[in-house]
């Protein structure tokens, strides 16, 4: 079986374009074993930087100006180059710095054509053992998505400013602003950010110099539990996330901020398939698998070919596994929490099964599992189940607080509205058709979900309908209304009446 030093030094050997596919593949442990992962996050996306001559050249036949006439001033050495692309600093008029973005000169038919010899690269990882549970052209695929949306530099600058206005006032992590006048099909400028790149505090880490990180002015403890805090944020409150963390993407800002660059590839997360992973992950802490696999199991993707009972007894298995390690302390630094092991073991089982997994279901779980090998190469306790339990915290108490804010009663008051000049006749309907008979629940020998939900509701609706009107008849009743307003039990039955008609209105919106 191949090394995953010898599969880094491969993909060195085979130039720039494969180092990214490399970075790629390092934040897949869905794919490739946690020790291949941990040996990639080490390539560094360093070659030669070309010609400023050609960087100017670029920019100004993408943007329609001189350099003098964009810039107060232009550093003609690039600050960065990597395999698709080379950054320059510049300075406004205003005085203002940026960060200049240039792509490569027929970056896009080389990328093609290493696209081409990729697949030789996958079926050797397949005859040497590395890679064993995804299919070569589901990969290949996957890979040409990835650097197809890399080489988008328009969709890069939309990235990059839907981040900036969700993360404005976050004290945690700081996103570039964007100059959109200043950006084009090849060049994307950006507000620059003066920190230090992760890639480089890992570089001291790794020679033994853990102490060169404080003498920077950096807490790794900070580092890493605010690197994890900004991936959930992205991912569980703004529903929109940078999909490619890898270190040399990262910046240590002062006061232990970390910024984002390089936004190439950023993914949004559905609000449906956000709100099943908030509460599987719940009921996970809670220890209710039987929840947490029916959430899982709905974002999934069932085909013919797929082995529910399979997944299911693998999910059963990770699940124990979980319950009996997740508060132990980590083995060693760097290791899986029981967190991140067990969605990595749903990820691979899912793949084995033949069960779909979503592109930004895979995109969400890479950012939080290479949040944390990187929080835990810096060196740093944080890890999901830590920091995620007290995100979690403060989600659900945000989620609360909004419950009581005058706006959130708005849809609710004009559905009561509708209930009470509908609902009237519609109930007079149903108890007519059940007075005679004609009222029927159609019920099929294999039902889908839905028509299951669908066929719940009406019943339950039926019952509503049935314990609301008769708690109106004792309500209404003439003189009795009297006698009831003398004692406790009139409130006991205006109570019941109200969570009667929550209940017909909740049952009435899902018909709808």
């Amino acid at each position: 079986m191949m090394s995953p030093a010898r599969l880094h030094a491969l993909l060195l050997r085979q130039g720039p374009t494969f180092v990214k596919i490399g970075q790629f593949l390092a934040l897949r442990p869905d794919i490739l074993p946690k020790e291949y992962c941990d040996e990639l996050l080490k390539l560094v996306d360093r070659v030669p930087p070309f010609p400023s001559a050609a960087a100017t050249t670029i920019i100004a036949a993408d943007l329609g100006r001189s350099i003098e006439e964009l810039f107060d001033w232009f550093n003609p050495q690039p600050i960065a180059a990597g395999s698709l692309a080379q950054v320059h600093e510049a300075v406004l008029a205003d005085g203002r710095r940026v960060a200049v973005k240039v792509q490569r000169p027929q970056i896009r038919e080389r990328v093609e054509r290493d696209l081409r010899r990729l697949g030789r690269l996958v079926r050797l990882l397949r005859l040497a053992g590395v890679v064993t549970v995804v299919d070569s052209a589901d990969l290949l695929a996957e890979l040409r998505r990835w650097m197809g949306d890399e080489l988008d530099m328009r969709r890069e600058l939309a990235n990059v400013e839907r981040l900036y206005r969700l993360n404005a006032d976050n004290p945690r992590l700081r996103i570039p602003a964007a100059f959109p006048n200043l950006s084009g099909d090849r060049v994307v400028t950006t507000e620059f950010l003066p920190g230090v790149p992760f890639s480089e505090l890992l570089q001291h880490i790794n020679r033994g110099d853990a102490n060169a990180v404080a003498a920077l002015g950096f807490s790794r403890e900070q580092l890493s539990e605010n690197l994890l805090w900004s991936v959930l944020q992205q991912i569980f409150r703004n529903e929109f996330f940078h999909a490619d963390t890898h270190p040399g993407n990262l910046l240590a800002l002062p006061g232990d901020v970390v910024g984002f660059v390089d936004f190439g590839f950023a993914e949004t997360i559905d609000p449906t398939v956000r709100a099943k992973h908030v509460q599987y992950l719940a009921a996970l802490y809670l220890g209710e698998p039987e929840t947490v696999y029916r959430g899982v199991l709905e974002i999934l993707e069932l085909t013919p070919q797929s082995d529910v009972d399979g997944f299911r007894r693998d999910f059963m298995a990770l699940t124990r596994a979980w319950n009996r390690d997740k508060d132990l302390p980590l083995e060693r630094p760097g290791a899986h929490s029981p967190l991140s092991a067990y969605m990595v073991g749903l990820m691979r089982s899912a793949r084995d099964r033949r069960l779909g997994v979503p592109p930004e279901v895979l995109s969400m779980y890479r950012s939080l599992l290479t949040g944390e090998t990187v929080a835990h190469q810096l060196g740093g306790s944080a890890d999901l189940r830590s920091v995620g339990a007290a995100f979690f915290a403060s989600l659900q108490y945000d989620q609360l607080f909004q419950l009581i804010q005058p706006a959130a009663y708005q849809a609710l008051f004009l559905d009561v509205l509708g209930l009470l000049r509908h609902g009237p006749g519609d109930l007079q309907r149903i108890l007519s058709d059940l007075a005679a008979e004609r009222l029927t629940l159609h019920v099929k020998t294999e039902e889908e979900r839905e028509d299951r939900r669908q066929a719940n509701a009406r019943s339950g609706l039926i019952s509503a309908a049935v314990i609301f009107l008769g708690l109106a008849v004792l309500v209404s009743g003439g003189d009795d209304v009297r006698l009831f307003a003398q004692v406790r039990l009139a409130h006991v039955l205006w109570a019941a009446m109200g969570l009667a008609a929550a209940f017909l209105l909740i049952l009435w919106r899902r018909l709808s």
